[in-house]
């Protein structure tokens, strides 16, 4: 599934939401894909993704764009751009 502008607004192919970095460097996307469903991340240049991340959603961006915080059963958690290994 194409990431478009009209699937995050619609919420109704796959894209649930997306959060962009405030370095405006990356975009963290909440979406159903054929990696499963979790946060995608891709490079707003388009040299990235989107790639699979993370199992979870609702990923929010800390202010260094270094690391995200995002939920996965009812509980909050955070990880590095760069890893797969989340933290609580």
């Amino acid at each position: 599934m194409a990431l478009t502008i009209a699937n995050i607004q619609t919420r109704n192919r796959g894209v649930f939401d997306a959060a962009i970095s405030p370095d405006a460097r990356w975009i963290a996307v909440t979406a159903s894909g054929a990696a499963g469903t979790g946060v995608y991340l891709l490079a707003v240049d388009g040299s990235a993704g989107p790639k699979f991340w993370i199992a979870g959603g609702a990923p929010a961006w800390y202010p260094d764009s270094k690391r995200i915080v995002f939920s996965r059963n009812n509980d909050l958690w955070s990880v590095a751009v760069g890893s797969s290994t989340p933290t609580d």
